[in-house]
């Protein structure tokens, strides 16, 4: 049985130390935000943070309201807006809308930052695991690939 076949729990064990090893350079490489999930955002005032927000606040909106989600009167009022085209992550929304009563909207939004960041790292090295079959070179991949300066000066504002 290779690799690819175990279990998922047969899995994770196998791979426990580099997934905890790129748990803690996801907490390292985003401090302080770990101790401020509610109150601050790793993002600059200048990037798409307020644009994330407001697609979570819309889903919930929508939700409370039964308005479609493609379509607002709350923009452009009172003609309102035509969402079709709108860039709305529709992963990373209804994760942060899921967990905005337990965390509240920016601890929601932090969240998705911080496992965009874990789960960049961790696809690298599970594909480069499989494709060269190297659990070292793999790691080093996932590292470089995951929390290279680019990604992570960009990652508080683009959790997508």
């Amino acid at each position: 049985m290779t690799n690819w076949q175990k279990p998922l729990s047969a899995w994770l064990r196998h791979n426990a130390v580099v997934l905890l090893l790129y748990l803690l350079l996801t907490v390292a490489f985003t401090w302080p935000l770990v101790g401020n999930l509610g109150s601050n955002w790793l993002a600059t005032h200048d990037t798409d943070t307020f644009v994330k927000l407001w697609d979570q606040w819309w889903l919930q909106r929508s939700q409370d309201t039964g308005q479609s989600l493609l379509y607002t009167t709350d923009l452009f009022y009172p003609h309102g807006l035509d969402l079709t085209f709108h860039s709305i992550s529709w992963i990373v929304a209804p994760v942060g809308w899921l967990l905005t009563p337990l965390l509240g909207r920016i601890g929601a939004y932090n969240v998705t930052i911080l496992w965009a960041v874990f789960s960049t790292a961790t696809a690298a090295y599970i594909l480069i695991s499989y494709l060269l079959k190297n659990r070292v070179a793999a790691f080093m991949g996932g590292l470089v690939y995951g929390f290279a300066p680019y990604f992570i000066a960009h990652a508080g504002g683009h959790p997508d």
